[in-house]
């Protein structure tokens, strides 16, 4: 079984079963919403979703990244919504 860390972005990999990504997701919103929002910028939280959003060769990996956005709206609520703008959330083309 493939260890995959939170502490990176290793929880975006395609190798990582979908119950490690969706797990890892709230593990990454639970952390934010405990250090506070500026973690989001702190941890590179908002830069690794962004990479994973935009990753055009794994489905897995945007799953990854769309789970963490759907986990931090759910339990940030507002204080999240400023942040949303700044990632692409549809793909162009």
């Amino acid at each position: 079984m493939m260890k995959c860390s939170i502490a990176s972005s290793d929880w975006l990999s395609p190798l990582c079963p979908c119950a490690v990504r969706r797990g890892a997701a709230f593990g990454v919103a639970g952390m934010v919403k405990g250090l506070g929002i500026a973690a989001l910028r702190g941890y590179g939280v908002l830069d690794a979703l962004r990479a994973g959003v935009e990753d055009k060769s794994s489905a897995a990996v945007r799953e990854g990244a769309l789970f963490a956005f759907q986990a931090l709206v759910e339990k940030l609520g507002r204080m999240f919504e400023p942040y949303v703008v700044q990632v692409p959330l549809c793909a162009e083309g």
